[in-house]
């Protein structure tokens, strides 16, 4: 099943938004990298041997990369069902990963880290929802629509 143009735009409002957003993000992480891990991170942070900065860093490029596969499904002329849920299962993972990071490890972040983090989880999930409910919509309205 593919869903049209014409039957998903509250679904395309969605990855379009998810897409700028992770882009802007990826952008921030990966320009003003030392900045942001600052922001974030207490003193002397550091991950599976990279620093914060070099987290920080790796986040941007996988954001920058996210955000151009969500940006190209949003601009399809059709939508596959299995790419938006894939989509929405990263968005997902991302939010549960962001709740395990605030819960196991709030003492590497800073105060202002974990605001960050929180607003950031908040924004997913609100994209996650949007997702799933353009999703719905779109399969319903593929479905009425006459052959």
């Amino acid at each position: 099943m593919t869903i049209q143009r014409t039957e998903a735009p509250v679904l395309r409002r969605f990855l379009l938004a998810n897409a700028v957003f992770s882009g802007l993000s990826g952008t921030v992480a990966l320009f003003a990298a030392d900045g942001v891990a600052d922001l974030l991170f207490a003193r002397g942070f550091s991950f599976l041997g990279l620093t914060a900065s070099g987290l920080v860093l790796e986040i941007g490029i996988i954001l920058l990369i996210f955000a151009g596969l969500v940006f190209f499904t949003a601009r399809r002329e059709t939508l596959k069902p299995s790419w938006v849920k894939a989509i929405i299962v990263a968005d997902l993972l991302w939010v549960v990963d962001s709740v395990a990071a605030l819960l196991f490890f709030p003492h590497y972040l800073t105060g202002i880290g974990i605001g960050i983090v929180l607003a950031l989880t908040l924004a997913v999930l609100l994209f996650a929802a949007g997702q799933i409910v353009g999703l719905g919509q779109a399969k319903a309205d593929a479905v009425a629509q006459p052959a």
